[in-house]
């Protein structure tokens, strides 16, 4: 009797410690909400090649003999652009899909059909004490910048655009389009006006004008070479001096233009400059692998194919003056990259990077 008493006492014993075992490995093994406090969010860089297609691209690539920054990117997909009531998109309604997740139609800013303000990526990092910045080859109020912060009707509201940034808590901003700025009577952001003086800001809100009188940076072809690439490098060490997550949007905003001219030279040169600019911002990331970039398009624009001549010359060949409706690429490098892949619609980029971002 003694030793079946001993028996069923071990017994009893095993029978606990396997039961613990079983519920450490569950609990272990459990998913488990993120410490919020723990891990950080990346710092989002998003880059919005206007216009360009892949067929621009490839141009490029000829012209540079494949020594372009896209090459360097493993993970790729394509986004649809068509917006809520065209097939067609324009950079509006292209652009506030990226910003809100939210179709709407052609022209709007930010707003539903019905004229409501939608959130953007900008207002809801805003509220959680995020960095914000852009930097464009367009009038800062131009319809692709526009979309991360104001809500209008019309793209062209340009006043009621600038009045908006007025309001909108923005950090920085470096473009063109002055003009619209000196005529609201309330204009109190610090600001300076070519990029040699650029460096003398160093305030929580400043503004970088190209120059007095213009609504766009100089093409290339024509004095604005480097503008975009320096004023990014530039925003990018303000940034990472704050010792705070941020979100940078960039445009290489004449892609678009130098297709709307069905003019290949303006094309080129001006996503060259766009091609410098993705390798500054690679070059940041590869110091501050806590980075996610995304590069994209918000259109195609002129219907861009390559043929060839008697010399088997590549030949570009537009087929129309206005935007196309072909999907456009998505690169993805950093952290969360690889959440890029696959084909899908433009409203998915704003879900992605607010997933990404924690928002």
């Amino acid at each position: 009797m003694q030793n079946l008493e001993i028996k069923k006492t071990n017994w009893a014993r095993l029978h606990v410690i396997v039961i613990a075992f079983l519920l450490l490995v569950n609990w272990n093994c459990k998913p488990r909400a993120l410490d919020s406090k723990t891990v950080q969010p990346p710092n989002v860089i998003f880059m919005i090649g206007d216009g360009m297609g892949l067929a621009q691209i490839s141009m490029a690539i000829e012209h540079a003999q494949d020594n372009l920054a896209f090459a360097k990117c493993k993970h790729m997909g394509f986004i649809k652009t068509k917006s809520i009531d065209d097939y067609i998109t324009d950079s509006a309604a292209g652009a506030t899909a990226f910003a809100t997740g939210h179709k709407t139609q052609n022209m709007r800013i930010s707003t539903d059909t019905n004229g409501r303000e939608l959130p953007t990526l900008f207002e809801m990092a805003i509220k959680r004490n995020w960095l914000t910045a852009l930097v464009v080859t367009s009038s800062i109020t131009h319809a692709t910048p526009a979309c991360f912060y104001a809500h209008e009707d019309s793209r062209y509201s340009n006043l009621a655009i600038a009045q908006d940034f007025l309001g909108s808590n923005v950090n920085y901003a470096i473009g063109a389009g002055k003009p619209y700025f000196d005529s609201l009577p309330d204009f109190n952001i610090p600001f300076a006006v070519g990029f040699d003086n650029f460096n003398n800001m160093n305030q929580n809100r400043w503004m970088g004008f190209y120059n007095e009188d213009s609504t766009y940076v100089d093409p290339v072809l024509k004095g604005g070479e480097g503008f975009l690439p320096k004023s990014t490098g530039l925003i990018l060490d303000l940034l990472s001096e704050k010792k705070k997550s941020f979100m940078l949007m960039i445009e290489g905003s004449q892609i678009d233009w130098g297709g709307h001219d069905n003019d290949s030279e303006y094309v080129i040169s001006e996503l060259l400059d766009f091609n410098k600019t993705i390798e500054v911002v690679l070059a940041y990331l590869e110091k501050n692998p806590n980075t996610l970039v995304v590069v994209t398009a918000d259109h195609e624009t002129g219907g861009l194919a390559l043929l060839d001549d008697e010399n088997n010359q590549m030949v570009p060949h537009f087929s129309t003056v206005h935007h196309s409706g072909i999907m456009v690429p998505v690169f993805a490098f950093g952290k969360g990259a690889n959440q890029f892949s696959g084909i899908y619609d433009n409203t998915e980029i704003f879900n992605k990077l607010s997933k990404a971002m924690g928002l």
